[in-house]
């Protein structure tokens, strides 16, 4: 017998927040006003998130941001009760600006966000907030949190094929050095990068991971992907957002940048055995 952890659900994100130093997961608006936890434009079954209300979207296994805060572990990361943890939030915009009105205005957006996480009575530094869209980003920019811009910039609501070729000018046309100088003049708090920038052919139109980590500081944090562990090796003194999930938990040590779980438990899911499942499960108890 096994237990499989789909990405983003809530046994995915408490299993990665436990195993890792944070989790990375997407948040959408439903059309109730109701922020939810998934990362596509639509369901499973071709609903379109924004244009479903929340209790439709739960019966297709879609949790609620508030359940997700509320459970009892998060909860307990969130405040800072369990220290060294982050929870980044994704914002997930919606394709059409007529799907969901609330969704479709940035303030709106990072208000109703806002009220949820500051109902939890969270540890300012646990909670960051990324995201492709930067008019988004600065509507949580007045807020205590953290705030990331991720690039390359990319519009997840076309193919993925047209998503590289839209991507691709942007990519070319500034420096990455560019782009976190910029980020740093629009008062973000870092910058959230593609390994691309840094290494392959594309890399010659950028500045060296060791020249750009000098950008770096208490105020200003960068992070990359990381699909291996010699790339976590080589990333070590950044943030570091992986799909890999064994082996595990794995932690930053002296002083390194964090292990981020993306959506808890990879894009591709974990499957744990019974014991393993058990185990955590015992552990999870112990801490609350």
């Amino acid at each position: 017998m096994s237990k499989h952890l789909l990405p983003n659900e809530i046994d995915a994100l408490r299993w990665g927040l436990y195993n890792f130093d944070g989790i990375e997961f997407d948040v959408r608006i439903a059309a109730d006003g109701i922020p939810v936890i998934h990362h596509d434009p639509t369901t499973a079954s071709g609903k379109i998130i924004e244009k479903t209300p929340s209790v439709q979207l739960a019966k297709e296994g879609i949790p609620s941001l508030h359940e997700m805060l509320n459970d009892e572990f998060i909860l307990k990361c969130v405040r800072g009760e369990i220290p060294n943890k982050t929870l980044w939030l994704e914002i997930k915009t919606p394709c059409k600006r007529e799907y969901n009105k609330l969704a479709a205005d940035p303030e709106t957006f990072a208000e109703i966000i806002i009220q949820q996480i500051s109902a939890t009575r969270p540890d300012i530094d646990v909670i960051r907030i990324i995201g492709f869209n930067k008019s988004y980003l600065q509507a949580f920019s007045a807020t205590p949190f953290k705030t990331y811009p991720i690039l390359p910039t990319i519009n997840e609501c076309v193919s993925e094929r047209m998503m590289i070729l839209k991507a691709l000018p942007g990519f070319l046309h500034h420096s990455l050095l560019w782009h976190a100088k910029k980020a740093k003049e629009l008062g973000f708090n870092g910058l959230l990068f593609s390994q691309l920038y840094v290494k392959g052919i594309l890399s010659l139109r950028h500045v060296k991971y060791k020249n750009l980590i000098k950008l770096q500081s208490k105020q200003f944090e960068l992070g990359i992907d990381t699909k291996t562990l010699q790339d976590e090796q080589e990333f070590r003194q950044i943030h570091r957002f992986t799909d890999l999930t064994t082996p595990h938990p794995r932690h930053a040590v002296n002083g390194e940048g964090r292990i981020i779980a993306h959506r808890g438990s990879g894009i591709k899911g974990t499957t744990l055995s019974q014991k393993e499942w058990e185990k955590f499960q015992a552990k999870i108890k112990e801490l609350t």
